[in-house]
């Protein structure tokens, strides 16, 4: 959770200074960029940690497609972000343009990993509630 909400802040932090010029724009974009893509990235591979240790305890409780699904983008996002270290330091070519389209490959795969954890929770039929009385954990838990 911690590393999903950082994400996010550093997601608006980046949207916040759009439009913007000179060297404060490109510091903010560099942080809210890289801040938010790896929060991101490491909330949903928690997320997906989690998952498995649900599907090992709960045999049947989430849907067959779904750990699939969510590796395949989790790892799809490792493999580009790879490939971009590849070709910015090992080749050294300029990666202006092939760094904003990896950005949007990156976000996308995110994104589809989002839609699967949406449409698996909808299929699994689990639910998720706030424990808030008092003595609670104030965690949240799913049944």
């Amino acid at each position: 959770l911690a590393f999903g909400w950082l994400g996010a802040l550093f997601m608006i932090l980046y949207l916040t200074f759009l439009g913007t010029e000179g060297a404060t724009y490109e510091l903010m974009r560099r942080y809210g960029i890289n801040v938010y893509f790896g929060g991101t990235y490491v909330a949903q591979v928690l997320l997906l940690r989690r998952l498995l240790a649900v599907g090992r305890t709960r045999p049947g409780a989430l849907p067959p497609w779904l750990l699939p699904a969510t590796s395949l983008a989790a790892l799809g996002v490792l493999a580009s972000g790879a490939a971009f270290l590849v070709v910015k330091y090992v080749l050294a070519r300029d990666m202006d343009r092939p760094e904003d389209a990896l950005e949007w490959v990156v976000a996308l795969l995110m994104q589809l990993f989002l839609l699967a954890i949406v449409l698996g929770w909808r299929d699994s039929r689990m639910r998720l509630w706030l424990d808030a009385a008092p003595g609670g954990t104030g965690e949240a838990e799913s049944r």
